[in-house]
């Protein structure tokens, strides 16, 4: 921990640093520690994308207040990605969308602080995958590897992988705030709509779907076995049956997997007797016709959809 901090002191020098906080266990770990060490030097921001979890940004700042975090939260530009995300289904071109709006609003966080550099939580597994790790091959784009925003980047988590940084996390005595918090992406429920234009009433659903499939799993005591649980909308209509009606709605994915590094995957198989709880208590909405299950291994899946 020590070295981190005399690192990135060293790196900063007199200059003052941004840092996104997104509340998993990367960020807000690098956050906290690095806070009591550089003070009013870093300033630390959390950008409400309008694709978070239910109940996410409440969430976040309780933990960044527990980890001894300054937070700013930023919600303006919600409409914004929105708008920009839309304008495609294709995965890459969302995530470049995404990117971009992301940039734009750090970049304007960072001037609003007259900061110069910027301290980013990126693990090895964002690098590599982004093709930006050697000679890797680009699997997918990340959202917060290799932006080009005019400010010196400090990325002292980059040749780490999950499993080490939760033991820091632990070891930092932020057990209870972040280590059995799953994974999120960046873009977040933005890449849980697929094959359809996102809008906020498909995000709704998913978010909504998310958080049930997140309580039944830990009413079942499964929740913190599973390495990540991806709760996606298949924007294909199907036909199915509602009262006495046929109609044509869409379906939910539910995906469990259990790993070390995220480098590879494997499913995590639930019992039929959860899937059948999940299932009966995702249909009630009014949209959805059918759940499906995704125990693909990865490679040959990534592990989100898209």
């Amino acid at each position: 921990m020590k070295d981190f901090e005399d690192n990135t002191k060293k790196l900063l020098g007199d200059n003052t640093a941004v840092i996104g906080v997104s509340g998993g266990v990367d960020s807000t770990m690098l956050a906290a520690i690095l806070a009591p060490a550089l003070g009013a030097q870093m300033k630390a921001f959390f950008i409400d994308t309008g694709g978070m979890r239910k109940d996410e940004v409440e969430r976040v700042r309780e933990i960044a207040k527990k980890a001894g975090i300054n937070l700013e939260v930023v919600d303006k530009y919600k409409n914004k990605f929105i708008e920009m995300v839309s304008q495609s289904i294709n995965a890459e071109e969302k995530r470049a969308h995404f990117r971009q709006v992301y940039g734009e609003v750090f970049k304007e966080v960072a001037q609003s602080y007259g900061a110069t550099y910027m301290i980013q939580g990126t693990l090895a597994t964002d690098l590599i995958e982004s093709g930006s790790a050697g000679k890797s091959a680009m699997i997918k784009t990340h959202h917060n590897v290799d932006l080009d925003l005019g400010l010196k980047e400090i990325t002292p988590l980059a040749d780490y992988f999950k499993f080490e940084v939760r033991e820091m996390a632990r070891n930092f005595g932020l057990e209870e705030l972040l280590v059995g918090r799953q994974p999120f992406p960046g873009p977040g429920l933005y890449l849980r709509v697929v094959g359809v234009p996102v809008t906020e009433e498909l995000l709704e659903i998913v978010r909504e779907a998310d958080y049930q499939v997140a309580q039944i799993l830990k009413k079942h005591n499964l929740y913190d076995k599973i390495s990540q649980t991806i709760v996606a909308l298949l924007g294909v209509n199907t036909v199915g049956v509602k009262g006495d009606g046929r109609v044509y709605g869409y379906s939910l994915v539910v995906r469990t997997v259990e790993t070390v590094d995220f480098m590879t995957v494997k499913g995590f198989y639930l019992d039929p007797v959860v899937c059948e709880e999940i299932t009966s208590t995702l249909v009630k909405n009014s949209k959805i016709v059918r759940v499906l299950y995704d125990w693909t291994s990865k490679p040959p899946a990534t592990t989100e959809f898209e």
